[in-house]
């Protein structure tokens, strides 16, 4: 499978050998659903990264936000971090699994691991596992498997995990025939799984989880042969699903103060949407650009690309600032979290951080 680079936190600053505990106050909305891609603290961020020279897989890397660099996620002497023996490959590596993606959430690290199937394409599947803040004691809370079964997205909310994943029907030869778009949440409580999208209804669907309040999260439930896109509803407490829009006017948006954000071109806007009133309000002028616009919504910070033959440029719209805080650049440039005085977020697909005036440092970079 395509690997992407993913990050996600953890509470530790480590050193190229040691580590030691640090401030576990999470920086962001305590309320807010916790992605499997960003759990942010104060100190830093893990990586997903490359191993070295001597293995050509992943291992688990740690960017210090205090000294602006990237280390092993290991804590074993005269370790130079290129080898099946090191920690950090060790963490990337659990049972069957190999390491999709992790968030960090109250005391332990969450992880999804995705597993190779038997045959080429029985088995496929993934499954989610945790461990304490240090590393040890990771245990696996459920797999999903059978056929092929690919991790979508997952997110923690009020002790839930909430995932999404596609199962593909595939023929002898080994074609796809049919995408079912899963969604399901895990109760880390009562460690039941309830599932939110019958899969039975599912073929030629995908979902995207749009955001969460109080008791309530909001999905869409996309018809991929229509492009019908609704909106629901689902009650965490009373496991209630309705339907609050009948067609979404964006699947490019995640909630930010309960509004989704697109563009209308034909009037040169960018557009608030509520997802309960369908009240829409203008937010702000679209720039006098030239291209093809693409635009993505993520924590209040709209990110606009222009695509022409001849350039390409990036904008981004602020919501809360309702300021534009980049204009015309001429690097593929996409802001997902803000965070104390910055953002984190891809500078022509290479994931790091960016301060208040967008300078960006990678999260690459490795220090051994």
């Amino acid at each position: 499978m395509k690997r992407l680079i993913f990050v996600i936190c953890a509470l530790f600053v480590l050193c190229a050998c040691t580590s030691s505990q640090v401030n576990t106050n999470v920086s962001i909305d305590e309320k807010a659903p916790v992605l499997f891609y960003y759990g942010l603290t104060e100190d830093g961020v893990f990586v997903n990264n490359t191993t070295g020279a001597d293995t050509d897989d992943y291992r688990l890397d740690f960017f210090d936000f205090q000294n602006q660099k990237t280390y092993p996620f290991c804590t074993r002497s005269n370790c130079h971090h290129n080898s099946k023996d090191c920690q950090a490959y060790q963490m990337a590596h659990f049972e069957n699994g190999t390491l999709f993606t992790v968030a960090a959430y109250k005391d332990y690290l969450y992880l999804i691991y995705e597993m190779s199937g038997d045959n080429g394409f029985d088995n496929v599947g993934f499954f989610i596992a945790r461990c304490g803040m240090d590393g040890e004691n990771i245990e696996k809370l459920f797999e999903r498997k059978g056929g092929i079964q690919i991790p979508n997205y997952a997110y923690i909310y009020k002790d839930k995990i909430i995932y999404s994943y596609n199962t593909l029907s595939v023929t002898s030869m080994g074609g796809s025939t049919s995408t079912v778009g899963v969604l399901e949440l895990y109760d880390l409580d009562t460690k039941q799984i309830t599932n939110i999208v019958n899969q039975d209804l599912q073929e030629n669907r995908m979902n995207l989880f749009l955001g969460a309040k109080d008791d309530l999260i909001y999905f869409i439930d996309c018809d991929m042969t229509t492009m019908k896109k609704p909106v629901y509803s689902f009650d965490l407490k009373t496991q209630n699903k309705e339907l609050v829009d009948e067609n979404c006017l964006t699947d490019r948006s995640t909630l930010y103060q309960g509004y989704l954000y697109y563009a209308d071109e034909e009037n040169n806007k960018i557009i608030s949407y509520d997802i309960l009133t369908h009240e829409k309000k203008n937010e702000a002028e679209l720039p006098e650009q030239e291209g093809t616009l693409y635009l993505s919504t993520k924590g209040g910070l709209v990110n606009l690309r222009y695509v022409s033959d001849q350039e390409t440029y990036t904008y981004i719209y602020d919501v809360g600032n309702k300021e534009y805080i980049l204009e015309k650049s001429g690097d593929w440039i996409d802001l997902d979290t803000k965070f104390n005085d910055g953002y984190i977020g891809t500078k022509n697909n290479i994931i790091g951080m960016f301060s208040d005036d967008l300078e960006f440092i990678p999260f690459v970079e490795i220090v051994t």
